[in-house]
């Protein structure tokens, strides 16, 4: 094992700035702790400075971390990376910054927000009395920090730094695939695209070749438009019910189990991404006792789709290739019949515009949380067009899942390193070429 880097104490090494903007301008941008997020500005909108908040106060410049005082495990940090002449951000948030001549920006960020010190500081903010869980810079100060030499310190920031663009790289091309998936649905399904195309009088030459559409699948889309209950559908197209082409499982009502550092998977809403993944990056793990239990009514497999029924209602997701889990509290499970193995479709068919307006319609309005009735799912209405056409499209949206289901398991991998690597590289118990060697091995 390598030798340890000798550590210091953060606060000879960084301050807490506090300088108040001069706000020389009517409109700036204000940060607020909700608009920084894992790394992230959230927003670079000008807004009226007359029309702030009062905490809206402190400046920032380049190399500034911006850590907030309240709940610091909650992910609300980021590193400025730009120009900040115009950024005013608010006094729930710190900002850090480093002596460059001893320690990088990016080294001091990786370490303040690294899992094993975000954690110790939430401890301390749990510990404290008060209104909110919250930390002092002088907490912050008195951490110690490995320090390497600035040349290593760069290295270590580099590799560490490769490996969040590369996993925010996946994420963004996943979300690509998903959007082209759901677009394809949106261009056929909502608003038949190829049937008033084909009214208009193109050609099929054209509509092939603007629609990305084959001569054969072109073929299934009639020419004429019918009215519905659900207003204009393509001719020979029906409207039927969800209970019809799918079951409906709702989640097992009890109490939410223990979690485990290990064991089997239980679905939470926050696994469910806006763009309708899945994300397990941070996956609650059950026993297996427990999770025999909360799959007594079903094993979320590969292809079933989850809906949430309270708070975020109406949340959708797929469960990818490769996963086995347990249905989390506030979800239930739509699963194709035999008889309709289209997975995909029913997916995307909840994920629609119009499905949309057909849950939100059947969404009971709470004094606390807003909930979806689980015997009003099995009732939702949609559009179904005949079965070789939806085979044609569950054969290209399949087709578009397996990458984007390759990408998101190499963004857990790449995630699980970096989550590794990081406290072993800032410390000195392994050094850049063995990480770089563990990460070549992962991406083989």
């Amino acid at each position: 094992m390598a030798d340890l880097f000798p550590c210091r104490s953060l606060g000879e090494l960084a301050i807490s700035v506090s300088d108040t903007h001069p706000m020389k301008s009517d409109r700036l941008i204000f940060l607020n702790t909700s608009d920084i997020y894992n790394g992230k500005l959230l927003h670079k909108e000008y807004t009226e400075v007359a029309h702030w908040p009062g905490q809206a106060k402190k400046s920032v410049a380049l190399n500034d971390i911006l850590f907030s005082e309240i709940r610091p495990a909650n992910g609300r940090w980021a590193l400025v990376k730009e120009s900040a002449e115009d950024i005013v951000v608010s006094t729930k948030l710190m900002v850090i910054r480093s002596n460059p001549a001893k320690l990088l920006a990016e080294f001091l960020y990786l370490f303040i927000t690294s899992n094993n010190i975000t954690g110790w500081l939430q401890h301390l903010a749990d510990s404290r009395s008060g209104t909110f869980p919250q930390i002092t810079f002088d907490q912050v100060a008195s951490l110690q920090i490995p320090l390497p030499p600035l040349s290593e310190q760069r290295r270590i920031a580099h590799i560490l730094c490769t490996l969040d663009d590369k996993i925010e790289n996946n994420r963004k091309t996943a979300k690509t695939l998903e959007a082209m998936a759901q677009a394809i649905f949106q261009s056929w399904f909502v608003d038949f695209d190829p049937v008033r195309a084909k009214m208009s009088g193109e050609s099929p030459e054209s509509i092939c070749k603007r629609l990305k559409l084959t001569p054969e699948i072109l073929d299934l889309f009639p020419d004429r438009l019918v009215d519905s209950e659900l207003g204009e559908i393509p001719e020979g197209w029906v409207i039927n019910v969800l209970e019809k082409v799918a079951n409906v499982i709702d989640c097992l009502h009890s109490k939410k189990p223990e979690r485990r550092a290990t064991g089997f998977p239980l679905l939470q809403l926050e696994n469910i991404r806006d763009d309708g993944l899945l994300d397990m990056t941070d996956t609650y793990f059950i026993d297996e006792e427990t999770y025999k239990k909360w799959t007594s009514r079903l094993e979320a497999r590969e292809g079933t789709c989850v809906i949430t029924n309270v708070g975020r209602v109406g949340a959708v997701a797929q469960v990818p290739q490769g996963l086995n889990a347990a249905l989390g509290r506030n979800m239930t499970a739509i699963c194709c019949k035999k008889e309709f193995p289209f997975n995909f479709y029913i997916f995307y068919c909840l994920r629609s515009e119009p499905m949309r307006a057909e849950i939100i319609n059947k969404t009971d309005c709470g004094t606390i949380l807003d909930a979806l009735n689980v015997r009003s799912i099995p009732k939702l209405s949609f559009v179904l067009p005949p079965r070789d056409l939806v085979r044609n499209f569950d054969l290209v949206a399949s087709s578009l899942r397996h990458k984007t289901d390759q990408m998101l398991k190499n963004t857990i991998y790449l995630s699980k390193a970096r989550d590794t690597l990081l406290p072993k590289l800032i410390s000195g118990e392994i050094r850049v070429p063995e990480a770089e060697r563990l990460i070549e091995n992962i991406e083989g």
